[in-house]
């Protein structure tokens, strides 16, 4: 496959950057390159069905929420060679997104040269990312996802009421500020609390702090 005949779809939120994208990989010789005009799966699929693409450079993140993974299984059943075109620092997303086909991690932080010579070896047949590396990185996240979620199986114990009164302990609220916020007496707090501690095995309210912290529960609060 010549570099003038093979087809490159851009899938980016940012109409703007995937514009420029396409006129700058024209001027290096790219002559079929594509811009989605709607990220939103199922258009981008009936563009790509109507394209043909060889190649895609695929966002990670599309807007609202959208994940590009999804799409590239869909993409790859097409025909197309799919790289992830990110800036996200999202491990178990870039992670998932080489476990469902894709073939190498572009950062959109590198430099344009290094973008198309990508896209060159890519187009050549050259091997992005040799097989053993790639299982390798997602055997290693493998092993990292099961020892967080070992970590945060005493959470998963907690009823949705205690969940909440160890999110507001964790944000440093005192059993009497639960209670008023919540309308319920410090006597009910503090036996939530009770159980709370009997679950996550520990004997006191400084240990399931402690713990909490150690394991990333809940993953959600800022650092």
């Amino acid at each position: 496959m010549a570099e003038g005949t093979a087809a490159i779809l851009l899938v980016d939120d940012h109409a703007v950057i995937a514009a420029a994208m396409v006129v700058a990989l024209q001027g290096q010789g790219f002559d079929r390159v594509m811009a989605v005009d709607d990220v939103r799966a199922e258009a981008v699929l009936d563009q790509a069905r109507a394209f043909g693409p060889d190649i895609v450079l695929l966002d990670l993140h599309l807007g609202e929420g959208q994940l590009g993974v999804p799409l590239i299984r869909p993409l790859a059943d097409l025909g197309a060679k799919v790289l992830l075109f990110t800036a996200s620092t999202d491990r178990r997303a870039i992670v998932g997104g080489l476990q469902a086909g894709a073939e190498a991690v572009v950062d959109k932080a590198m430099s344009f040269e290094k973008v198309v010579a990508i896209l060159r070896d890519l187009v050549a047949g050259r091997e992005l990312m040799p097989r053993e590396e790639r299982e390798a990185l997602i055997e290693a996240f493998e092993q990292v996802s099961a020892q967080e979620q070992e970590r945060l199986r005493p959470f998963d114990a907690l009823t949705e009421r205690e969940a909440y009164v160890l999110r507001c302990l964790i944000a440093g609220d005192s059993p009497k500020q639960i209670g008023r916020s919540e309308g319920i007496s410090v006597s009910t707090v503090r036996g939530h609390i009770e159980r709370i501690l009997l679950k996550l095995n520990v004997n006191s309210q400084r240990e399931a702090l402690a713990l909490a912290r150690a394991a990333g529960w809940p993953g959600d609060l800022p650092a």
